[in-house]
């Protein structure tokens, strides 16, 4: 399952644009600690880096298989799940970097699929 996510992912023009070491602060497997309502928060984000606009995205790659039909309603499934996630994510990050643009996404890389989270 892990060779035919990277090969997909490769396949992919998001996914290889996702992958590329040549963005800005490129990080995979970030350990990061905030500091929330008194109360130190640590987690580990997949991939991070900041585009050719100076927007920073955090990516949390979602090794989710589905089958069959209603895609769609399984990607906005799979959003409302992990957006409380990548809003601690996001927001330690903002921590680090206040004046920067943030952006979060999931990435399925077995199903090609790049789904961006709005956190506003």
């Amino acid at each position: 399952m892990v060779s035919r996510a990277i090969l997909n992912s490769l396949e992919d023009d998001t996914g290889r644009w996702l992958m590329t070491n040549s963005h800005e602060d490129s990080a995979c497997e970030l350990p990061v600690t905030g500091m929330f309502d008194k109360q130190m928060k640590s987690f580990v984000i997949d991939r991070t880096f900041v585009d050719d606009q100076g927007v920073r995205w955090i990516i949390d790659y979602k090794i989710s298989q589905h089958e069959g039909g209603g895609l769609e309603s399984f990607l906005n499934s799979q959003e409302e799940r992990y957006r409380d996630q990548l809003r601690g994510y996001r927001d330690t990050m903002q921590l680090l970097d206040p004046d920067r643009e943030i952006r979060t996404a999931l990435y399925f890389p077995l199903l090609a699929e790049f789904r961006e989270v709005d956190l506003s």
